[in-house]
């Protein structure tokens, strides 16, 4: 509406006439903006719809309703667009609560392992992280993982897009599941939605450090120091934790 009022027409043409976003291998990725060219809420809600059709049709409605999809996020936002990677994962919820699925739905943000480890060991259908990772800040993606954990690759991916271009309207039922101002998930509709952060994350940390970790008494007494950055990514914490839960003193870490 800004670049409307502005008549910046130049930018409303160049953001409008982009090539539709590809989907295919791990899903999709591009700038936030406007127009099928970018990340945005109607990108989304056809990659939403489209894959979870492609879930019905592989393991049918009950499949649906008791295994669903895992969601997470990062903290990427464009405030000019009203694109946020909270609101574009909310927004894949609600298509799937919409067609009576399972949704496990991260309150918070988290680093994309957390995703396919709980789609793992709560045998998911598939899962969905809103992230560009190290990426650009204003660009944003959406990546996608089967039921193996593993990000999508050919013919998943070449099926689910098949499934999104028959699935371009939005659904019935979907905008009511939604608070029409911040996006997010009404109450009544995050009642039906599972918040796996504290279970998962404690989980992920334990199954790492018993798997990994078998220097503990040496890591305590270590001089070492490590200086992380994630970019513009969400790391940062988790990363912290795990040092810490591998006997790294926090003062090691910046």
């Amino acid at each position: 509406q800004a670049w409307h009022d502005a008549a910046d027409e130049k930018r409303i043409c160049d953001s409008l006439g982009r090539k539709r976003l590809a989907f295919g291998t791990a899903g999709l990725r591009g700038p936030m903006g406007i127009g099928y060219g970018n990340m945005n809420d109607v990108v989304v809600l056809q990659a939403a719809q489209g894959l979870c059709d492609w879930a019905l049709q592989k393991f049918g409605d009950e499949g649906l309703r008791t295994k669903g999809v895992v969601i997470g996020f990062d903290a990427r936002r464009n405030a000019e667009f009203g694109v946020s990677s909270r609101r574009l994962a909310h927004l894949t919820a609600a298509v799937f609560l919409s067609k009576g699925g399972k949704v496990q739905l991260y309150s918070q943000c988290v680093a994309t392992p957390f995703v396919p480890f709980l789609l793992l060991s709560s045998e998911a259908l598939c899962g969905v992280v809103v992230t560009a990772s190290h990426n650009p800040k204003l660009d944003n993606g959406y990546k996608v993982y089967g039921s193996n954990g593993a990000q999508i690759c050919n013919p998943v991916d070449e099926e689910i897009l098949a499934r999104i271009m028959s699935n371009l309207q939005r659904w019935p039922g979907i905008a009511e599941l939604l608070d029409p101002v911040s996006g997010d998930l009404t109450a009544a509709a995050a009642a039906h939605v599972v918040d796996p952060f504290e279970t998962a994350c404690a989980s992920y940390f334990s199954a790492v450090c018993s798997s990994l970790c078998d220097a503990k008494s040496k890591n305590e007494n270590s001089k070492l120091k490590f200086v992380y950055t994630a970019m513009h990514g969400v790391g940062y914490p988790f990363t912290s934790k795990m040092l810490q839960e591998f006997g790294f003193k926090e003062d090691q870490h910046i």
